[in-house]
């Protein structure tokens, strides 16, 4: 039980000495609320449905963004990494295209797609797909040379060799990847939904601070924090269950 009890301890403390802090006028109240106000003022939000309303739309893009960028980045990373004389003709426009913040991509995507769905969707798939694309890449990279060449000089066929030892070698990295751009994703979808949306919890969170509703401006922030924590937690569990034998070896 213990070991359970111990991740709750330095939130707890630091949640502690936020109300002792805004209790205390240490800081301006209006602008840092305590803890305990804001719990409240966030479960109203969630009673009244609003807050449950910008969460569905947020996510709604999120994945939606996400799954295109797993369709695309994963087949094509383990392609490219597996055939190494396709990455040498696509690196150059990779590295290029890599550096520039989803985000960036607003402006001239609205250019093509309007203020819309479309436009978050297609930042949210842009800022993931070179997060698993890299990943599924040097997943195949890091194939074991040694096993590869035994299956070789036992006459095993490139098909047998790319289903039985670098399909199973990547799928670590590639789980890696779609972990990491589950962070990326909820940043980028809340980031657009801040500059050109009208519901989401970018939006949500945008409102709140510009009516100065700070105790929902910090509770949507809270949101966010405990989305991102289940969703990697949910990942966690799907990847211990599908690649198990990766603990066991």
């Amino acid at each position: 039980m213990s070991h359970k009890i111990f991740p709750l301890i330095p939130p707890l403390v630091v949640a502690s000495i936020w109300e002792g802090i805004s209790r205390f006028n240490l800081v301006n109240r209006i602008f840092f609320p305590p803890p305990s106000e804001i719990l409240y003022f966030l479960a109203d939000d969630l009673a009244s449905g609003v807050l449950f309303f910008h969460i569905g739309v947020s996510l709604q893009r999120a994945f939606i963004g996400f799954a295109v960028a797993a369709v695309l980045s994963i087949p094509f990373g383990i392609l490219i990494g597996w055939k190494r004389w396709l990455y040498r003709i696509f690196e150059p426009l990779i590295e290029a295209l890599r550096p520039i913040p989803g985000l960036a991509l607003i402006a001239p995507s609205i250019l093509f797609f309007g203020i819309g769905d479309l436009t978050n969707i297609f930042v949210v798939t842009y800022g993931c797909f070179f997060v698993m694309l890299i990943n599924a890449i040097y997943g195949v990279y890091g194939v074991d040379k040694v096993m590869m060449l035994s299956m070789r000089s036992m006459s095993a066929s490139e098909n047998d060799i790319f289903r039985k030892l670098v399909l199973p070698s990547a799928l670590p990295y590639v789980f890696a990847g779609m972990r990491q751009a589950v962070a990326v994703m909820l940043i980028i979808v809340v980031g657009s939904e801040m500059i050109i949306s009208s519901a989401g919890l970018g939006y949500y969170l945008l409102e709140a601070e510009r009516t100065f509703r700070y105790h929902y401006m910090y509770g949507t922030l809270l949101v966010l924090s405990l989305l991102g924590y289940g969703l990697n937690r949910g990942f966690l569990l799907i990847e211990e269950k599908l690649l198990s034998w990766t603990k066991e070896t």
